[in-house]
């Protein structure tokens, strides 16, 4: 017993370990270099890739802008050895969509496991939606047909790009992403687009918005002459409610002498300010009184030393 189980296992290992070596969820960055690490150390012309449409494989392409195109991108090879493909694709502009069975990773789309191939070929879809602007956008594959004996062994591997023209009545002469006809209100600057985040008072619009850079409440006042340009409700109410060190305390005192009481009866606290005025037009009220609160007592001393010299 002991004899057979190791000859079973010595017979099951490459299939046991091999599967795990391969990459069957798939990876991405291959696109333009090529399956070489795992797949094959160079590129084979045994195998056959390319982007297709509606089954006619495409040697150039030409669409509007903003549409959405269903690509096929096929993996064919004559070795009837070859049982199973996968593929990595990749475009420099514009958005990738793929069929269920493939997903997207990091703006590009790869297998999540090797499918089977059908006569010896395969063809994975994936949409691409194009940008709105006009310009050239270039789509990469690379594509592999493998034995799926779970070695690295004997599997090939090529490599496809397809180079699409885009019209349209629209530019991003910037390079930012955002074209004139999506509100780019500055084609030439890449900072400025209606995904830029606004930079007050430079006297950009950077988010194309067309809100006054000198107004960041909105509320029509320029910040040169606003109390508080975060504050839409305070415009023009400068009062933070504290009371002014200057003129407001003293224009109290002033005004407010004549209510608090008439100086010339001995407050004296608001002095030659508020006696002075027009209540007192003889002064009795201001200088008059003090010197009563003066002399008064000078007067009274002065008699007591009289009488004390007559005793």
């Amino acid at each position: 017993m002991a004899p057979c189980a190791a000859l079973l296992l010595s017979f099951l290992s490459p299939l046991l370990v091999g599967p795990a070596m391969a990459n069957e969820d798939g990876i991405v960055g291959l696109s333009t270099v090529g399956c070489g690490d795992c797949h094959g150390e160079a590129a084979s012309e045994d195998i056959s890739v390319g982007f297709t449409l509606d089954g006619e494989l495409l040697s150039g392409l030409t669409v509007e802008g903003g549409s959405t195109t269903s690509l096929g991108f096929r993996v064919a090879s004559p070795d009837a050895g070859h049982s199973a493909a996968g593929l990595n694709v990749a475009a420099t502009d514009g958005s990738l969509s793929p069929e269920a069975t493939l997903f997207w990773r990091e703006y590009e789309v790869s297998h999540q496991y090797p499918h089977p191939m059908t006569d010896g070929a395969r063809t994975f879809l994936v949409d691409w939606t194009a940008p709105a602007w006009a310009t050239t956008v270039t789509l990469t594959g690379a594509g592999n047909a493998v034995n799926f004996d779970g070695a690295h062994t004997g599997d090939h591997w090529a490599l496809a790009s397809l180079e699409v023209t885009v019209v349209a009545d629209c530019s991003d002469a910037d390079g930012d992403k955002v074209g004139d006809c999506e509100g780019d209100c500055d084609d030439s600057d890449p900072d400025v687009n209606p995904e830029a985040e606004e930079t007050w008072y430079d006297g950009v619009d950077s988010d194309c918005d067309g809100a006054d850079d000198y107004d960041a409440d909105g509320d029509g006042v320029p910040v040169d002459s606003d109390c508080d340009d975060a504050d839409p409700e305070r415009a023009s109410d400068c009062d933070t409610g504290e009371p002014d060190s200057g003129g407001e305390s003293g224009a109290g005192e002033t005004g407010d002498s004549g209510d608090d009481g008439d100086a010339g009866e001995g407050s004296g606290s608001d002095g030659s300010t508020g006696g002075s005025g027009a209540d007192d037009p003889e002064g009795k009220d201001g200088c008059g009184g003090r010197a009563a609160l003066v002399l008064g007592p000078l007067a009274l001393l002065g008699l007591s030393l009289r009488r004390r010299r007559r005793a």
